[in-house]
């Protein structure tokens, strides 16, 4: 019933409603921003980006999973991404501060963070190109030549 009275809603007005949503939404949030830092800093604003992305993220991941639109690569691939953004956005953060010792200690994790993870990963998505072209009956070359397809 819920679907049916959508669907019978004029297109202008479904454009009129999201547009109203869109930029209520944007300035809800940009008063909600400039009340944090102003009575919390810039602490607080890390610390709500660091929740809400991290919120937004496993809603879209477990959204996704359970229409059967992503594998388990493609989490992975998505956790590499925002722990990566997350990193940067910390080292910017202490790089502000002049908190160069911890700024060190944080870059090199973000190096065995992201980096050994991107290349575990490449190397695991390799392997399993390589068994696939076997199992399909295809020759290692092909699945070589799938795995440079990939990279490129």
């Amino acid at each position: 019933m819920r679907g049916k009275r959508l669907q019978e809603t004029p297109a202008w007005l479904c454009l009129i409603l999201r547009a109203v949503l869109t930029i209520g939404t944007v300035l809800a949030m940009t008063a909600a921003a400039l009340y944090i830092l102003r009575h919390w800093g810039l602490e607080a604003m890390l610390i709500l980006f660091v929740t809400a992305s991290g919120a937004f993220w496993g809603w879209a991941i477990r959204w996704l999973w359970r229409d059967g639109r992503i594998t388990l690569s493609h989490i992975l691939v998505i956790w590499m991404v925002w722990t990566g953004t997350i990193l940067g956005g910390a080292s910017y953060y202490l790089a502000y501060r002049g908190l160069n010792s911890d700024l060190e200690t944080l870059s090199r994790y973000v190096m065995v963070e992201v980096v050994a993870g991107i290349g575990g990963y490449f190397i695991k998505s390799g392997i399993e190109n390589v068994l696939k072209g076997k199992q399909n009956g295809g020759t290692t070359k092909e699945a070589a030549n799938s795995l440079v397809d990939i990279i490129v």
